[in-house]
């Protein structure tokens, strides 16, 4: 409810109406440097097409680094100007594919967006955060071979630490 507070109408707006015209909606953690996916500009259009095919109507939010936080330790290398590159890449491969760009959103806004997906795909990494332990919604999660090992502390921290947590599907 603190998230909703704090954006404004016509964000909530444009969020509402990007939800209304997409079922279900997924939420995409994209990162570079330090945690990157090398393919995933070509993996995550594949993947987008992929699922359009099933499911028609889905549409997909990618997230990344938000606006006004201290990005200190591993975040400090990560680029907000190379995250909305990679992004206008995968809109502009994915022509009729329904994708909201929200990297750059305040915190606020990102938790707002969480709380209307219907589920992620993301890297193990600080921002599921806000995909687990708050929205707790059911993704598909990926990592380095050493996060994704069963029983890692690190790869599976988003397991636990709330009530009710939804353990995310690991995959190599």
């Amino acid at each position: 409810s603190w998230a909703g507070d704090n954006v404004s109408e016509e964000f909530q707006a444009e969020i509402a109406d990007f939800r209304s015209r997409c079922y279900p909606v997924i939420l995409v953690n994209v990162r570079l440097d330090n945690r990157a996916w090398i393919e995933q500009a070509e993996g995550f259009a594949e993947l987008f097409k992929a699922l359009r095919l099933v499911h028609p109507a889905i549409g997909f939010i990618i997230d990344g680094i938000n606006s006004g936080v201290t990005q200190g330790w591993t975040h400090a290398d990560m680029s907000v100007d190379r995250e909305r590159q990679l992004a206008r890449s995968l809109i502009n491969s994915t022509d009729d594919v329904m994708i909201y760009d929200s990297i750059g959103c305040t915190v606020a806004e990102s938790l707002v967006i969480a709380e209307m997906a219907d589920g992620f795909i993301g890297h193990v990494g600080a921002g599921m955060a806000k995909y687990r332990w708050v929205a707790n919604l059911p993704g598909v999660a990926f990592s380095n071979e050493t996060f994704s090992t069963p029983g890692h502390r690190d790869g599976q921290l988003y397991d636990s630490y709330r009530e009710g947590a939804r353990k995310a599907i690991h995959v190599p």
